[in-house]
C-alpha cells in the first residue's frame, strides 16, 4: 500500500499534566496563556520490522506506530487530490503518505471540535483566550459523537460512535491533498482497506476525518 521507500516509526506517548504556553493575539497584540495538548510524543525512533515495533510497544501503555514513504503507494487507499485554478484534480505525483496506528490506555477523544460547536467560528479573543485542544485529551461524558471537518464541509460533519476511542488509525497525506466526498458521510476509504482493518484486528472501524 505505502512506497517501495517505507520506513517503519515507534513513538511513546505521555499524558502530561495540564500546561500553558505564551501565544500573542494577532488582534490585539497581547499575550494570552493557552492550554497546550494534553499528551506528549516523543521522538520517533526508526525501526528495522514491525516485529521490532511490537517489541517496543509491549513496554508501553501509550504508542504509536507508523509507516511513512513519499512515494507513490503501490496501492492508493485513497483517491486524493487538490485544488488547480479553483477546481478539484487527482494528484498523480509521489506523495507523503503516513498510516499510523494509534494505541492510547484509555478513551480519548478523537475530534476537535465537539457536535453543536461552530467550526467556522470567528476568531475573537474570547476564541483565542479560551481555545484548548480537545483530541487525545481524555474523553468525558457525551463525548461519544464528533464533528468533523472535511474541505468540503467546513461547517463539519456529525459522526455517531467516532468522538472517542482507544484505537484508531490515521491516514496522513501532504500538505493541501484531500479525497473528495462521495456523500454525506466521511467513508472513503477503498473498500478493501476497511475489509483489510476489520479482518487484521478482529473489528469494526468507522471512518471520520481531520482537516487544517
Amino acid at each position: 500500500m505505502v512506497g517501495s521507500d517505507h520506513r517503519i516509526e515507534f513513538a511513546r506517548i505521555t499524558k502530561v499534566e495540564p500546561r500553558y504556553r505564551e501565544v500573542r493575539n494577532p488582534f490585539t497584540g497581547e499575550t494570552v496563556k493557552r492550554k497546550a495538548p494534553p499528551r506528549m510524543r516523543s521522538k520517533r525512533e526508526v525501526v528495522p520490522s514491525t516485529s521490532n515495533a511490537a517489541q517496543l510497544a509491549e513496554q508501553e501503555r501509550e504508542y504509536d506506530v507508523a509507516v511513512v514513504s513519499t512515494s507513490a503507494p503501490t496501492k492508493s487507499p485513497l483517491d486524493i487530490g487538490c485544488i488547480k485554478n479553483g477546481i478539484w484534480q487527482a494528484w498523480t505525483e509521489p506523495y507523503h503518505l503516513e498510516i499510523r496506528c494509534c494505541v492510547r490506555e484509555a478513551l480519548v477523544r478523537l475530534s476537535f471540535f465537539k457536535p453543536g460547536e461552530n467550526p467556522n467560528a470567528p476568531l475573537t479573543d474570547e476564541f483565542i483566550a479560551n481555545y484548548t485542544p480537545k483530541f487525545d485529551e481524555d474523553c468525558g461524558e457525551g463525548d461519544q459523537d464528533g464533528l468533523f471537518v472535511h474541505p468540503e464541509a467546513p461547517n463539519g460533519i456529525h459522526v455517531p460512535n467516532a468522538g472517542c476511542g482507544m484505537f484508531w488509525i490515521e491516514f496522513e497525506y501532504g500538505k493541501w491533498l484531500y479525497p473528495r466526498l462521495k456523500g454525506d458521510d466521511l467513508a472513503l476509504l477503498a473498500p478493501a482497506v476497511t475489509d483489510l482493518a476489520r479482518k487484521t484486528f478482529g473489528t469494526d472501524f468507522i471512518e471520520a476525518c481531520s482537516w487544517g
